[in-house]
This record gives structure tokens, sequence and C-alpha cells, in this order.
């Protein structure tokens, strides 16, 4: 490999946080021109595939269902330091590692790192190749469980990838590019869309925010998804009764399982790499401008799929940043609630548009072709009078007055020449039904085990989910502060095998959260401003709460 050395010392930007996946870390990649680095031997070209043949296979999927907006063609690879790019080290030791990925025509390209675990110091940046557009930097914190990084799309059709390891690293990482996804259709990286026909009667969520702020909170909870690096679709941060902030995300299986195609998924595999980004609006009605793309999460876990009724639930691997503003949005599980109902959605790919029904919604059968559903298990919206939906707007939430979640979009045929007839999975109709926990929603929405199946909606910034309730001596779970440690103890009556614990200000925002397995922990807490918090325990389906004064 070739080795160049250069005198630049404004290596990697470290932030203090304690989220990984995809958020950034700050700091900025090497000057590209210092190390003569736009060469041909630092990239790797992907093969010419088909688009016409692409295309017209994208059409025969094309179901009744409101489908996913697949954009991207995949690449399976396998690019290490030890087989592509270039390789140098800097005057004080450090090693840097450069790979160039390149698909001609490609409009966006985006990545997976099949093998991800860095040593800390160490720290990984993706751009194109006039460093206008920057990802990263990716770091240690970013190491998790599954050894995975999904990144976001880039703009254009080459790439580059930067890892700067220190010299005194306590471990070589490890990187593998295992996927490239080549870009064909105009997602995200082009906003503002043009009017394209399909969008002229879709507002943006900022016409409706100059003369109303009943979707001020309840757009923060609706994200643009990226999954397995090819499709768009929409989901919802949803909240939960315990109101500790576990960070669920709502969206519909089809999407997971790209239309149904696939027979027994592996849908931890697939959760693993979704890309959530959060405030991807225009900041005003008109014109349209521009959302902002630096607000991603990557990675979740499965919970729950019901391919008979389209529920999917994942939980996000890191809690949104306080600087993300996410909303978790409340729901209805028990009926309809009231009209007039909203949908805001991601329709392929675009910035966070609304739509708005006439008339009340009605629990139908909704035939199709590709599977059969469970009966009466859909929300049939008649006719839009505001909007419809399109492709990326599947799992999208069906709304009610009190912007409670009651469904998700699964399909329909709607347009706004003919705003009519879109189908919503029922929140109702996947609430306890089957018993399994991994095809229902109670189990891990309902942990208090409320009368009613209702919920509303949490801001964590600013309020909303205080507690009441107090431990008592006779209860199963004991609980002891060390104000000078900064430490909480808990013990339980018998080990734990899914018990969470939230400490929650006076205001009701979440500032720690802890997953408990065994029968005690000594959690660390770290420095937090002096005062009296709330401890939230969800343990055994019950919720327990506590004072505490740090």
């Amino acid at each position: 490999m070739a080795k160049f050395l250069i005198t630049y010392f404004g290596l990697c930007l470290f932030l203090s946080v304690s989220v990984k996946a995809q958020i950034s870390h700050g700091g900025r990649p090497l000057p590209l021109m210092a190390t003569k680095s736009l060469t041909e031997e630092m990239f790797v070209t992907m093969p010419p595939f088909d688009l016409e043949e692409q295309l017209r296979l994208d059409s025969l999927e094309a179901t009744d269902l409101r489908s996913a907006f697949r954009f991207a063609y995949k690449f399976m690879t396998d690019h290490t330091p030890e087989n592509s790019g270039i390789r140098f080290t800097l005057p004080d030791g450090t090693k840097v590692w450069r790979l160039g990925i390149r698909s001609e025509g490609a409009l966006s390209l985006n990545i997976l790192f099949s093998k991800y675990h860095l040593p800390e110091g160490a720290c990984v940046f993706l751009y194109n190749n006039d460093q206008s557009e920057i990802l990263g930097a990716f770091n240690h914190l970013n190491n998790s469980g599954r050894g995975i990084l999904p990144v976001a799309p880039l703009p254009g059709d080459e790439l580059i990838i930067e890892y700067q390891e220190p010299a005194e690293a306590a471990f070589p990482g490890k990187l593998a590019v295992g996927e490239v996804n080549h870009g064909y259709r105009d997602f995200r990286v082009s906003e503002p869309q043009p009017d394209f026909t399909a969008f002229k009667c879709m507002p943006a969520v900022a016409c409706f925010q100059d003369t109303t702020t009943r979707y001020n909170d309840i757009e923060r909870s609706v994200v643009l998804l990226i999954i397995d690096g090819q499709i768009g679709c929409t989901g919802t941060l949803v909240n939960n009764t315990a109101n500790d902030g576990r960070p669920y995300l709502l969206t519909a299986s089809h999407c997971l399982n790209n239309q149904f195609q696939i027979k027994n998924p592996d849908y931890e595999e697939v959760a693993g790499k979704i890309i959530c980004y959060f405030n991807y609006n225009s900041p005003q009605c008109s014109p349209v401008e521009p959302g902002r793309t630096d607000q991603t999460l990557a990675c979740a876990h499965f919970r729950a799929v019901n391919e008979r009724t389209d529920m999917a639930l994942l939980e996000l691997t890191d809690t949104p940043p306080t600087n993300y503003r996410a909303y978790y949005a409340g729901w209805n599980a028990q009926d309809a609630g009231q009209p007039p109902y909203s949908c805001i959605h991601h329709p392929s790919g675009s910035l966070k548009r609304i739509s708005a029904a006439k008339g009340h919604v009605e629990l139908q059968t909704y035939k199709i072709a590709a599977t059969e559903f469970d009966e009466t298990a859909h929300w049939k919206v008649a006719r839009w009078a505001t909007g419809c939906t399109f492709a990326g707007s599947s799992g999208a939430p069906l709304l009610d007055s009190d912007n409670r979640v009651i469904g998700g979009l699964t399909g329909g045929a709607s347009n706004c020449r003919n705003p009519v007839e879109d189908f919503f999975f029922s929140i109702q109709k996947s609430w306890s039904m089957p018993q399994d926990s991994s095809k229902q929603l109670k189990y891990w929405l309902d942990p208090v085990g409320v009368t009613v199946p209702v919920c509303t909606g949490m801001d964590p910034n600013g309020g909303g989910g205080t507690a009441t309730e107090r431990i008592e001596a006779a209860t199963d779970v004991r609980l002891s502060v060390d104000r000078y440690q900064h430490t909480i103890r808990i013990d339980f009556a018998v080990p734990a095998s899914r018990t969470s614990l939230t400490v929650v200000s006076l205001t009701g925002m979440p500032v720690r959260n802890y997953s408990i397995v065994g029968q005690q922990a000594t959690l660390p807490v770290g420095p937090i401003p002096a005062g009296v918090y709330i401890v939230k325990i969800v343990y055994n389906n019950k919720l327990y709460t506590q004072k505490i004064l740090f």
C-alpha cells in the first residue's frame, strides 16, 4: 500500500455523549490535497447494473400496499484496510486508511460497515470528493453489540471513507464495508423536490403551523426511515404507559419484509440496518426548503411484528438526544377516537407532509393479492379533505383529534386527483392478540397494565410523566441512593429478566435510562445537577416510583 507522510494535527474532536449509533461526534477529516489521495489507487468501482431491469422489477413489486419506496440498488462487498484503498501514517504515529467508492451515475451512495469496532481515540469520516458533505466523526461510542454500523446516504456517485487510529490505540480497529447501495431514485438528498404532480396536494407540515399549534408536538414524533440502505418508509416514536422514554418505533411490517416477499424474515437483522431521520421537514410553507439531515439515529431491536395486521414495533438502540427535540406520541388501542383525523408522512422520502381526512373512519377487511390480512383489522379512510398518501408513506401514523395514534399506513390507492380509500392497520386489532409478545403491542407499550388502553404523548424536554406513587417497604423492590458516589442501588425479590429504570426530572424529562438483568445492581448516575428526581422502575409489569435527592 502506498504511504504518505503529511503534517496535520487537527484530528478527531470528540463530544462527551453516552449515545451511539448514527450520531456524529464532531471534528473534520484530513485535507485531501495534503495527501494526494484523489488517485485511482484509492478508489474501488462498483460494476454496472441494468437500471431498466431494476425499474421493471420494482414495478412488478407494486401491489395494493401503499408500498415502501425503493430508491437504491445493493452491491455486496468486502472492502477492508487490508485489501482496498490506501494507508499512510502521520508524523505523530496516527494510522490513516482512505477508501474511495465510485458507482457511475448514482444519485446517492450509502454503505453498511459489516464490521465496526473501534478503540477509544479512533474515528471514521465519510465525505464527497470536495468535502462539502461530511458525515462523522463516528468513534468508539458508535460500537455496538452487533458490530455493524449503517451510514446515511451522501449525494453523488463518489464517496470517501477515512479512518484514523492513534499510535497508542488499545487494539487495532475492525472495519469492513459489506454493502454499497447505489441510489437510482431521488431520495432526500435532492430536496427541495420539484413540484411533482403527485406532491402538489400534500402540503408541508409548516403550512399548518402558521394557523394552529395542533401539530407542533406530534410532528416531532414522525421520522423518515431508511431500511436496509434501499427502502424509504415512515415511522412514529411512541410512548408507553410507564412514561419511561423507551424509544419504541411503530411502522408497517411490509416495510421490513419487502412487500411480504420473504418467508420468515430475520426481523432483528433488518432492524439493525435502520436509519431514522428526525426533524426532516421544511422550516416554512412556501417555498419549500431543504430539511436538516444531521439528526439521525441508526440501529434498532425487533420487538413485535404481526404480518396478519401489518404492525411492526421496534426499539431504537439509543434514546434520541435532547437537541433532537423528539416527541413520544400517545396512542389509542381502545377505539378510533374522534375526528378530525390526520396523517403525517414522508412520501417518496421527501420532506414531512400532512394529510387531513373527512368524516369518520371505520374498521374494514383489507383484501389484497400480496397477502391475507385478518378480518376488520384496518381503519379505512374513505376520503382525504387535504392531501393523500404515496409510496414511502407506509407506516405513517393515523392520528385522531387528540393526536393519538390509532393506526399505521398499510395501503390504498389515493392520489391528488382521486384522494380516496387508504387503509391503516389498527392498533386496537394489534393490541393483545396473539398472546405471543413478539406479535402484539400490549406487552411492550403497556408495562403498567392500565385499565383503558389509551396513552397520552410525552415530551421528554417539556414535561409529562411525573410519578406520584412511591416504593413501599413491603414491595419486591428496594432502592437506595449514594449521593456522594452518585450511584443508585437496586435490589429485587426475584431476579429481573426485563426491567427498566429511568431517572426523571421534576419536569418529566428522562435524564438517565438503564436496563437491568439479575437480582441486584449498582448503577452509576454520574454528574447531574443537584436536586430532586423521580426514579421509575418497571418490574414484573408493575410501575414502582420514588423521589430521590442528589
